[in-house]
C-alpha cells in the first residue's frame, strides 16, 4: 500500500464513522480505544498459554484488537484534521535519532 492509499484510508474510515457515529467526540474515541487496548492486553493474556498459531501463522485475537485500535486511530486523526500517517513517520524518524541502539557483544568487542 501506497502513502496515497495510506491516506485514502483515513478519509474512507473517517467518511464512514462520520456517517455512522456522528456524535463521536474526542472523548467517545479514547474511550473506544481505552477498551480496545484492555481487550488487547487480555488477548496478549490468552496468546502466552495458548498453541502457537499455525493457520494464519499470527495470532487472530490479537490481529484483531490491533487492526480495530488502528482503525479507531484514524477515526480520531480524520477527526482531528491530521494524517496518522504522516504523523508516524515523523515520530519514527525522531525516536531514531534519538534511541540508542543497544549495544551488541561485536560492538563490545571493539
Amino acid at each position: 500500500m501506497n502513502l496515497h492509499d495510506r491516506v485514502a484510508l483515513q478519509r474512507i474510515v473517517g467518511e464512514w464513522a462520520a456517517e455512522t457515529f456522528p456524535d463521536d467526540t474526542r472523548d467517545t474515541i479514547s474511550a473506544s480505544i481505552r477498551q480496545e487496548s484492555q481487550n488487547l492486553r487480555q488477548a496478549v493474556l490468552n496468546a502466552r498459554t495458548a498453541p502457537a498459531p499455525i493457520d494464519p501463522p499470527f495470532n487472530t485475537e490479537i490481529a484483531r484488537s490491533v487492526s480495530t485500535m488502528y482503525l479507531l486511530l484514524l477515526r480520531l486523526a480524520d477527526k482531528e484534521g491530521f494524517s496518522l500517517h504522516h504523523e508516524a513517520i515523523l515520530r519514527h524518524a525522531l525516536h531514531t535519532m534519538t534511541t540508542p541502539k543497544p549495544a551488541t557483544t561485536e560492538d563490545q568487542a571493539t
